[in-house]
């Protein structure tokens, strides 16, 4: 592998951010609303201009050349209004031939597994001596993170499927696991009709108003492809826990704007990428650990346990800038990396370290929509910490900045020179500027302490406990190192017990239950981890240390002013217990894994079952 680009020669503040424009739909009917969205293989200006493009993964309205992005342009839905959409594999190349991954495949891991056949897919191959990578057909299934949908909608990771090729090798299996029986649930369920090289997901949207995001989540592979550019916004609006029309900032994109129109409402992807000095994305080609390696040793030739980037991208561009007035915004916010966290502030000095908040900034609202009182977070001077797929909503208010003003969105965390480029101030440490110019018109809404905010859900005391462990395994052959990251169920009395993902299902939630879940931290090597659970928007209700032995202590601590809300990811941190409500009500097979994807697609993720 080239060494990639010296991050301090890209330059930084020269690109309009990109604002995502709504994907438009392929029908509109008065009981829902119809997509149909492909990913396809794209080259991108994600570098400034006059530097090489970038070979991405993008999605876009399928007959619409104009409309593929990576990330992907916003899907917009009506609470209680259902949404179908058909997701389709389009990585062919001109003549009809299969796109292989942009990223090195490892086919030692727990993964799609295509080359297997029918009897192999979805399984950890073995071999004799160490494979070379995946270089074959890039399966797909897209999941709606945070949706409140069934089974056969859900994009689990075994539902993938091939595109249509001319030359998919012969005894290939072209769809997953579960494909063909999830084609006849949805037929049966919702009168739909899968093709070949597709599937559509059909999305009831009965839940809060709020900001989901669609990403792809085949197994094993969930990693390589978020990392080029396979995630985008899907938006529910309306409902009786939306804000009025004019109370918060807006306009958001809609189909059919004017080019040049204002936006107050922008939607924000972050991810940290690093690059070759082609365009092309530089990502690591080889284990971060040392050898031998499958069959040889327990520790895969290609995977590796944390991917970060030295260079900071927003909305498919490095170092944006984008224009704003001396009024408020709402920024919605996605963390998006593989595996890098944020602590998250708008600031005058981009290198000052811990930074001081320059403007008033207040979270509204978190994964599972809007919270029941808005947070300042200025008065404190309290970064906003996120963790992959964590999503906030936040109403920053610029009123009172001079014209020519500048100010940087930056991580707080990062907080080292350019002799560690992965935590660099100078680079991967800033994010976007904003830049102050001429108000177009009175802001006419509310102060975000004044905003009639919906209350918390009451869900009642729980029915049922759940308690489940995120356990890192050391190798056997070289003690230390990290083989894989894996699930356990935890006992009433706290005795962990490791599970694969194909091992029986262990936790069945009882359907119409309010279920406590524990999500248990164990003590030993390792850090935090992202846990998120498919099917439900949660409440967290507290955390609670164990002490070296892995025994409860009692002791709690506090939950950050945007974990008030509704959530469907949360920070686990390391010797903790992190504990959750939430309500089950559909008979169905779903997932909760760690968010980290270079963990889940090496077995920290497991199937649950609601019945």
């Amino acid at each position: 592998m080239a060494a990639a680009i010296d991050p301090g020669s890209i330059p930084k503040y020269v690109t309009p951010l990109f604002i995502m424009p709504a994907m438009p739909p392929s029908r509109v009917l008065s009981d829902r609303i119809e997509y149909q969205v492909a990913e396809r293989r794209i080259a991108q200006q994600v570098l400034p201009a006059g530097m090489p493009k970038t070979l991405v993964n993008g999605y876009g309205a399928a007959n619409s050349n104009g409309t593929f992005h990576a990330p992907g342009w916003t899907l917009e839905n009506t609470a209680d209004k259902q949404t179908r959409v058909t997701w389709i594999n389009q990585l062919v190349d001109s003549s009809g031939n299969f796109q292989s991954s942009l990223l090195t495949v490892d086919p030692t891991i727990h993964w799609a597994n295509p080359p297997g056949g029918v009897d192999g897919r979805d399984s950890t191959p073995t071999f004799t001596s160490t494979p070379p990578p995946y270089t074959g057909p890039q399966p797909m299934v897209v999941h709606l993170h945070g949706t409140h949908d069934f089974e056969e909608s859900d994009g689990l990771p075994e539902t993938w499927w091939l595109p249509v090729a001319k030359n998919i090798p012969q005894g290939f299996a072209t769809v997953g696991t579960d494909y063909n029986a999830f084609k006849q649930e949805a037929h049966d369920r919702w009168g739909v009709t899968w093709a070949p090289g597709s599937s559509t997901s059909v999305y009831p949207n009965d839940q809060r108003a709020t900001q989901l995001m669609y990403h792809d989540h085949v197994l094993g592979m969930t990693r390589l492809d978020v990392h080029t550019g396979l995630v985008g916004w899907y938006n529910i609006r309306g409902g009786d826990a939306e804000l009025p029309a004019g109370t918060v900032p807006g306009p958001a994109p809609q189909v059919g704007d004017p080019e040049g129109k204002r936006y107050y409402e922008i939607g924000m992807i972050l991810q940290d990428k690093s690059f070759n000095p082609d365009g092309s994305l530089f990502f690591p080609d080889h284990s971060d650990l040392t050898g031998p390696y499958i069959p040889d040793s327990d520790i895969p030739p290609y995977w590796n346990s944390t991917v970060q980037g030295t260079t900071s991208t927003v909305n498919g561009n490095t170092w944006p800038v984008l224009e704003v007035e001396p009024r408020r915004y709402r920024f919605r916010i996605l963390d998006m990396d593989n595996f890098r966290t944020y602590q998250l502030k708008i600031v005058r000095d981009p290198i000052a370290r811990p930074g001081t908040i320059a403007v008033p900034t207040w979270v509204i609202g978190a994964d599972g929509g809007l919270l029941p009182q808005a947070q300042p977070l200025h008065t404190s001077n309290t970064p906003i910490f996120m963790v992959t797929t964590e999503r906030v909503d936040l109403i920053v208010d610029f009123t009172g900045e001079a014209v020519g003003n500048e100010l940087f969105l930056i991580n707080a965390g990062v907080t080292g020179d350019s002799s560690t480029p992965l935590n660099d101030v100078n680079n991967v440490g800033q994010i976007m500027k904003f830049k102050v110019v001429n108000l177009q018109g009175q802001d006419r809404t509310l102060p975000p302490d004044q905003l009639p905010l919906p209350a918390r859900r009451d869900l009642g005391n729980p029915t049922e406990t759940h308690r489940v462990s995120m356990n890192v395994i050391e190798s056997q052959f070289t003690p230390g190192q990290q083989k894989r990251f894996q699930m356990g169920r935890v006992d009433a009395d706290g005795t962990n017990h490791l599970e694969l993902w194909s091992d029986p299902i262990s936790q069945v939630v009882t359907d119409g239950s309010t279920a406590l879940w524990e999500v248990w931290n164990e003590p030993g090597v390792g850090g935090g981890h992202a846990f998120h659970i498919h099917l439900v928007e949660f409440q967290i209700t507290e955390r609670e240390r164990l002490d070296a032995n892995g025994q409860p202590t009692g002791v709690k601590t506090p939950l950050s002013p945007w974990e008030l809300g509704e959530k469907d990811t949360v920070f686990v941190p390391p010797q903790q217990i992190t504990r959750f409500i939430a309500p089950f009500d559909h008979v169905s097979r779903f997932i909760y894994h760690c968010h980290f994807v270079d963990h889940e697609d090496h077995e920290m993720m497991r199937p649950f079952r609601v019945q």
